[in-house]
């Protein structure tokens, strides 16, 4: 952890050096290292302010940082309760297409949300074909004439 804390601390030096500020925060980016790509462990981040708690669960599942929109979206639940603002945030997340076509898993602790069922199941498939690769994928699959049939509608 001293390594990951000493990178974040050259970065945002040279950020500073810079003239720029780093939207990243240090708790949250210490808390995303380290941690499984599909497994969003939330008693992690319990502990972390609405802001950090924001960012870290945003990472962790979207992979990048919010953009500034998504940010002002949620800044004005910010100065909520932290638990109310973990419940409203996880559920949202866990709804999202990303969550779905990477199977994304939240667990442990009162708050984790996580879709089941077979409705789930399909749903992160169904976004999953919208992928391009992914229809290659699919396609080399099929029978020859389903292939051509598919070259027709999509080319």
């Amino acid at each position: 952890m001293q390594v990951y804390e000493r990178i974040y601390n050259i970065v945002s030096e040279n950020y500073k050096s810079a003239g720029k500020k780093l939207d990243y925060e240090k708790q949250a980016f210490l808390y995303n290292t380290g941690t499984h790509p599909q497994v969003v462990d939330v008693r992690r981040y319990r502990h972390l302010s609405n802001l950090e708690f924001y960012q870290a669960v945003h990472t962790a599942v979207y992979h990048r940082l919010p953009e500034q929109e998504e940010y002002h979206k949620w800044s004005a639940f910010f100065c909520m309760n932290p638990a109310a603002f973990q419940r409203k945030l996880l559920k949202k997340i866990s709804a999202s297409s990303v969550a779905a076509l990477y199977r994304m898993r939240f667990i442990g602790g009162k708050y984790a949300y996580r879709r089941r069922g077979t409705g789930c199941l399909v749903f992160g498939f169904c976004y999953g074909l919208t992928d391009k690769p992914g229809l290659r994928r699919l396609g080399k699959k099929l029978p020859l004439p389903l292939q051509r049939i598919v070259r027709k509608v999509f080319l």
